[in-house]
Parts: C-alpha cells; sequence; structure tokens
C-alpha cells in the first residue's frame, strides 16, 4: 500500500496551518477566516480518508504489527475530525474571530498542534509501518 497521497495531503495541511498562523499576531480576522475555510476543505477530505477508509483497512491488515499499531493511533487521534469540526462551527462565522482574539489564538495553536502531532506520528510511524509490510 503506498501512502504517497496522505503524505502529500499533510505536506497541504502543514502548509495551511503555518499559513494562517502568520495572522495571529497581530490578528488579522478576515485572513484567519479565510485561511480556515481552505484548511477546513483539505482537511475534511484527509481525515475522512484516514478514518473512514484507510484506518479500518489497516485494522484488517495481514501483519499484526500494521493492525495494532492502527488500532492504536485510531484510538487514540480518532477524534480529530470532530474537534475540528467544533472549531470551526464556532470559529467559522463572521465576527467570532474579531469577537475573541485571543480564545480563537489559543484554541488555534491547540489545534493546531493536535494536527501536528497526529500528521508527524502517522508519517514517522504508520506509513512507514504500513509500507514495509506491503
Amino acid at each position: 500500500m503506498r501512502t504517497d497521497v496522505y503524505r502529500r495531503q499533510h505536506h497541504q495541511i502543514r502548509t495551511l496551518l503555518a499559513g494562517t498562523s502568520q495572522f495571529l499576531v497581530p490578528l488579522d480576522a478576515g485572513a484567519c477566516r479565510s485561511g480556515l475555510e481552505r484548511l477546513a476543505t483539505v482537511l475534511n477530505v484527509h481525515l475522512a480518508l484516514e478514518d473512514k477508509a484507510l484506518y479500518p483497512r489497516l485494522m484488517t491488515h495481514d501483519d499484526p504489527d500494521v493492525r495494532r499499531t492502527a488500532s492504536e493511533f485510531h484510538t487514540r487521534m480518532g477524534r480529530l475530525a470532530e474537534q475540528f469540526e467544533a472549531f470551526y462551527a464556532k470559529w467559522g462565522r463572521p465576527g467570532e474571530i474579531e469577537s475573541s482574539a485571543y480564545e480563537f489564538a489559543v484554541e488555534y495553536r491547540a489545534l493546531s498542534e493536535a494536527l501536528r502531532h497526529r500528521m508527524d506520528v502517522e508519517d514517522a510511524t504508520l506509513y512507514q509501518l504500513v509500507e514495509r509490510a506491503s
């Protein structure tokens, strides 16, 4: 199994996260909202592919190490799609970022860190294991 598409999506997500981060201080709410919209488009597709297709497939893989690792990762990190949806529902509305800029920045940084952590772990561990087992 090849993981190139997932790795490319990770690169794109990291770029979008960094791009939006540059507008936190000083706050440019319009640029942050625009960045969130672009991120939502890419991230929703990526997380759906991983959480609904890749992980279920890996959890039935022939290799027991792949099955175990995929199951552990899915359990530990599988709620990011829900977390992002809640974040986007809260902050994607006009005026929300402006009304609570500090809270937005804190929550954005925490979500960004969680996303980066998931991608780093998948890239360094899960995807390499999958490629070796294939």
